[in-house]
């Protein structure tokens, strides 16, 4: 992994827990005002995601213009989305029979689903999502390097 892609998965990282913050926060306020946790979890999960694609599609991919294709990006987005939080509930399941039913054994199955979750997400954005806005970013780069 060369230094651009490492800052882009550190930032990726970091917007996944500014995602993390919002879900939890709406899904905090919902289940406090009597919501079904499951139920809730249909309107926060979403949040979360519209939140995480605006973020990275600006911060971490560094794409500033404006496309009549953000619909499909989005769709795009939010489908990896959900497949990375399949893999890591699955991961998760796994994990959980190796760690032990135990408070730090969910946590540690928790981190582990969690971790592969975050590479299958990253990876699905940066080959799949924002694939060729490497250019942009370059060009970003380069404009700052001859000022």
């Amino acid at each position: 992994m060369n230094r651009a892609m490492l800052l882009q998965f550190v930032k990726f990282a970091m917007v996944g827990g500014i995602g993390f913050s919002i879900e939890g926060c709406v899904l905090f306020v919902l289940v406090r005002q009597g919501a079904d946790p499951l139920i809730s979890r249909l309107i926060s999960f979403p949040a979360a995601v519209i939140a995480t694609w605006s973020i990275n599609r600006c911060w971490t991919f560094g794409i500033i213009e404006r496309s009549s294709k953000h619909g499909a990006e989005f769709t795009k987005y939010a489908g990896i989305q959900c497949v990375g939080a399949l893999v890591n509930y699955a991961v998760y399941a796994v994990a959980l029979k190796f760690t032990g039913v135990t408070p730090l054994g969910a946590l540690a199955a928790l981190f582990m689903g969690a971790a592969i979750g975050l590479v299958v997400n990253f990876t699905g954005a940066k080959v799949s999502v924002f694939a060729g806005h490497d250019s942009a970013i370059a060009r970003k780069r380069n404009a700052r390097t001859k000022q």
